[in-house]
């Protein structure tokens, strides 16, 4: 019977790095992570979530616990001004 295998979940953790709160998702074994809505933060702007310092791809199956840290670039608000 594969019952136990069926109920198992795994914890996907996301670290916004500074940006505001993403909560944890619990993801079923061989599922995929639905993307969460992107972090923001003050003079930033939010460029992608990775796993081990490698882009993450939304449509890979979680297969164990892990941990997503945002990945965040420098907002220039004087970019344009030549003055």
């Amino acid at each position: 019977m594969n019952q136990k295998i069926d109920e198992a979940y795994f914890y996907v953790v996301f670290d916004s790095n500074g940006g505001t709160r993403v909560y944890s998702e619990k993801v079923k074994i061989n599922e995929r992570l639905k993307k969460p809505e992107d972090p923001t933060r003050e003079g930033y702007k939010f460029k992608y979530w990775t796993l081990n310092s490698k882009e993450y791809d939304f449509n890979t199956k979680v297969r164990s616990n892990i941990t997503l840290v945002a990945i965040w670039e420098v907002s220039s608000s004087e970019e344009g001004d030549n003055s």
